[in-house]
Protein backbone atom coordinates (compact mmCIF):
# COMPACT_ATOMS: atom_id res chain seq x y z
CA UNK A 1 0.00 0.00 0.00
CA UNK A 2 2.90 2.62 1.07
CA UNK A 3 4.70 1.90 -2.52
CA UNK A 4 0.94 2.38 -4.36
CA UNK A 5 0.86 6.02 -2.39
CA UNK A 6 4.41 6.69 -3.53
CA UNK A 7 3.72 5.59 -7.05
CA UNK A 8 0.78 7.45 -7.17
CA UNK A 9 2.57 11.13 -5.55
CA UNK A 10 5.53 10.63 -7.75
CA UNK A 11 3.10 10.40 -11.15
CA UNK A 12 1.43 13.50 -9.69
CA UNK A 13 4.82 15.24 -8.86
CA UNK A 14 5.82 14.15 -12.36
CA UNK A 15 2.19 15.66 -13.91
CA UNK A 16 2.95 19.03 -12.01
CA UNK A 17 6.60 19.19 -13.27
CA UNK A 18 5.90 18.40 -16.45
CA UNK A 19 3.51 21.41 -17.34
CA UNK A 20 5.58 23.87 -15.50
CA UNK A 21 7.57 27.29 -17.36
CA UNK A 22 8.73 29.17 -15.22
CA UNK A 23 9.99 31.99 -18.00
CA UNK A 24 6.34 33.60 -18.04
CA UNK A 25 5.45 36.81 -18.07
CA UNK A 26 2.84 39.03 -15.62
CA UNK A 27 -0.44 37.78 -16.80
CA UNK A 28 -2.65 41.20 -16.53
CA UNK A 29 -5.70 39.48 -16.05
CA UNK A 30 -8.24 41.87 -16.90
CA UNK A 31 -7.35 42.78 -20.12
CA UNK A 32 -9.26 40.11 -22.04
CA UNK A 33 -12.90 40.79 -23.04
CA UNK A 34 -15.61 39.30 -21.01
CA UNK A 35 -16.50 36.80 -23.43
CA UNK A 36 -15.89 33.17 -22.96
CA UNK A 37 -14.57 31.66 -25.96
CA UNK A 38 -16.90 28.39 -26.69
CA UNK A 39 -15.23 25.79 -29.16
CA UNK A 40 -17.07 23.39 -30.86
CA UNK A 41 -15.97 20.19 -29.78
CA UNK A 42 -14.58 19.24 -26.47
CA UNK A 43 -11.43 17.81 -28.35
CA UNK A 44 -10.54 21.66 -29.04
CA UNK A 45 -10.23 22.48 -25.20
CA UNK A 46 -6.34 22.02 -24.49
CA UNK A 47 -5.86 19.69 -21.91
CA UNK A 48 -3.19 21.81 -19.93
CA UNK A 49 -3.03 25.65 -20.51
CA UNK A 50 -0.37 26.18 -22.11
CA UNK A 51 2.36 30.03 -22.70
CA UNK A 52 1.54 29.82 -26.12
CA UNK A 53 -2.17 29.63 -26.02
CA UNK A 54 -4.61 32.05 -27.05
CA UNK A 55 -7.01 31.07 -23.55
CA UNK A 56 -6.75 33.47 -20.79
CA UNK A 57 -6.53 31.66 -17.55
CA UNK A 58 -9.90 32.58 -16.57
CA UNK A 59 -11.72 31.30 -19.42
CA UNK A 60 -9.68 27.90 -19.66
CA UNK A 61 -10.33 27.06 -16.10
CA UNK A 62 -14.38 27.83 -17.30
CA UNK A 63 -13.63 25.72 -20.07
CA UNK A 64 -11.89 23.09 -18.83
CA UNK A 65 -13.14 22.45 -15.52
CA UNK A 66 -15.29 19.61 -14.76
CA UNK A 67 -17.93 21.58 -12.32
CA UNK A 68 -17.99 23.93 -15.20
CA UNK A 69 -18.95 21.63 -17.94
CA UNK A 70 -21.43 20.31 -15.49
CA UNK A 71 -22.80 23.93 -15.83
CA UNK A 72 -21.58 25.27 -12.45
CA UNK A 73 -19.99 28.74 -14.00
CA UNK A 74 -18.59 31.37 -11.91
CA UNK A 75 -18.90 34.90 -12.50
CA UNK A 76 -15.95 36.16 -14.92
CA UNK A 77 -15.20 38.80 -12.80
CA UNK A 78 -14.76 36.24 -9.76
CA UNK A 79 -12.93 33.70 -11.60
CA UNK A 80 -10.34 37.37 -12.82
CA UNK A 81 -10.10 37.53 -8.82
CA UNK A 82 -9.24 34.65 -7.46
CA UNK A 83 -6.56 33.64 -10.00
CA UNK A 84 -5.39 37.25 -9.60
CA UNK A 85 -5.26 36.99 -5.69
CA UNK A 86 -3.75 33.39 -5.96
CA UNK A 87 -1.16 34.42 -7.88
CA UNK A 88 -0.47 37.30 -5.79
CA UNK A 89 -0.68 35.12 -2.53
CA UNK A 90 1.26 31.75 -4.08
CA UNK A 91 3.77 33.63 -6.44
CA UNK A 92 2.85 31.82 -9.07
CA UNK A 93 1.40 32.57 -12.80
CA UNK A 94 -2.46 32.90 -13.18
CA UNK A 95 -1.99 30.35 -15.47
CA UNK A 96 -0.21 27.86 -13.28
CA UNK A 97 -2.41 28.15 -10.45
CA UNK A 98 -5.65 27.00 -13.20
CA UNK A 99 -3.28 24.15 -14.59
CA UNK A 100 -3.00 22.95 -11.00
CA UNK A 101 -7.10 23.54 -9.85
CA UNK A 102 -8.18 21.77 -12.86
CA UNK A 103 -5.84 18.59 -12.19
CA UNK A 104 -6.62 18.65 -8.72
CA UNK A 105 -10.54 18.93 -9.51
CA UNK A 106 -10.15 15.87 -12.28
CA UNK A 107 -7.98 13.69 -9.89
CA UNK A 108 -10.49 13.88 -6.82
CA UNK A 109 -13.29 13.46 -9.20
CA UNK A 110 -11.38 9.97 -10.17
CA UNK A 111 -12.13 9.14 -6.33
CA UNK A 112 -15.54 10.31 -5.89
CA UNK A 113 -15.37 13.76 -4.37
CA UNK A 114 -16.95 16.57 -6.35
CA UNK A 115 -15.13 19.88 -5.78
CA UNK A 116 -14.34 22.87 -8.29
CA UNK A 117 -11.27 24.58 -9.96
CA UNK A 118 -12.36 27.60 -8.70
CA UNK A 119 -13.35 26.65 -5.53
CA UNK A 120 -10.14 24.97 -4.62
CA UNK A 121 -8.30 28.16 -6.00
CA UNK A 122 -10.59 30.09 -3.37
CA UNK A 123 -10.07 27.78 -0.50
CA UNK A 124 -6.23 27.74 -0.93
CA UNK A 125 -5.80 31.41 -1.25
CA UNK A 126 -6.55 31.25 2.49
CA UNK A 127 -3.69 29.21 3.62
CA UNK A 128 0.03 30.79 4.58
CA UNK A 129 2.34 31.18 2.35
CA UNK A 130 4.85 33.13 4.95
CA UNK A 131 7.62 31.09 6.22
CA UNK A 132 6.95 28.05 4.53
CA UNK A 133 8.08 26.50 1.48
CA UNK A 134 4.44 24.91 0.57
CA UNK A 135 3.31 26.84 -2.72
CA UNK A 136 -0.02 25.96 -4.82
CA UNK A 137 1.38 23.00 -6.37
CA UNK A 138 2.80 20.77 -3.03
CA UNK A 139 -0.90 22.10 -1.56
CA UNK A 140 -3.02 20.52 -4.08
CA UNK A 141 -0.41 17.51 -3.73
CA UNK A 142 -1.06 17.33 -0.06
CA UNK A 143 -4.40 18.08 -0.32
CA UNK A 144 -4.92 15.10 -2.58
CA UNK A 145 -3.60 13.23 -0.48
CA UNK A 146 -5.65 13.52 2.46
CA UNK A 147 -9.55 13.72 1.19
CA UNK A 148 -7.98 10.41 -0.87
CA UNK A 149 -7.77 9.19 2.67
CA UNK A 150 -10.87 9.98 3.56
CA UNK A 151 -10.40 13.03 5.33
CA UNK A 152 -13.11 15.97 5.00
CA UNK A 153 -12.47 18.92 3.37
CA UNK A 154 -12.31 20.87 6.31
CA UNK A 155 -10.49 18.86 8.03
CA UNK A 156 -7.79 18.66 5.18
CA UNK A 157 -7.88 22.43 5.22
CA UNK A 158 -7.35 22.68 9.18
CA UNK A 159 -4.35 20.84 8.67
CA UNK A 160 -2.84 22.35 5.38
CA UNK A 161 -3.55 25.34 7.60
CA UNK A 162 -0.75 24.02 10.25
CA UNK A 163 2.06 23.45 8.11
CA UNK A 164 4.98 25.02 8.47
Amino acid sequence: MRTHLHILISLFMIGLLSACDNNEEDYDLSASDTTVPSPLEKEDIPQWLEAYDDLTPQDWLILRSAAALRGEVTDRDHRVEILKHASQHFRESPRMIANRAVQLEDMLLEIGIEESAVSLIDMFTHLPTEGTPHNFSAYCQYYFNMRSKGYHQGYALTQLSKLK
